[in-house]
């Protein structure tokens, strides 16, 4: 973990004296995702996400259409409270 801070630090120093080598901040997938695609690669069935879907949906955190799922803009704001819906209990 100190390694960790060090790094930090040093990249820190680094972007203050060269912004143009700062790294670039990694960006957040806002495709979507095939319900069909998701049960073939978990071998789950949909059922055992339902209830997570309907809550996200609810909350306005998802999209779905066509068989497909997206976050919305607030998914993408709250996107641990998402996530955390489909934690196992």
């Amino acid at each position: 973990m100190k390694v960790a801070l060090l790094s930090v630090e040093c990249v820190a120093v680094d972007t203050a004296v060269r912004p143009s080598t700062a790294p670039a901040k990694p960006k957040k997938r806002r495709s979507s995702v095939g319900l069909k695609l998701l049960m073939a690669g978990t071998g789950l069935p949909l059922s055992s996400i339902d209830a997570a879907l309907r809550e996200a949906e609810a909350k306005g955190l998802v999209e779905r259409e066509a068989g497909r799922v997206r976050p919305t803009e607030r998914g993408f704001d709250f996107l641990s409270d998402l996530q955390s819906l489909f934690l196992p209990g």
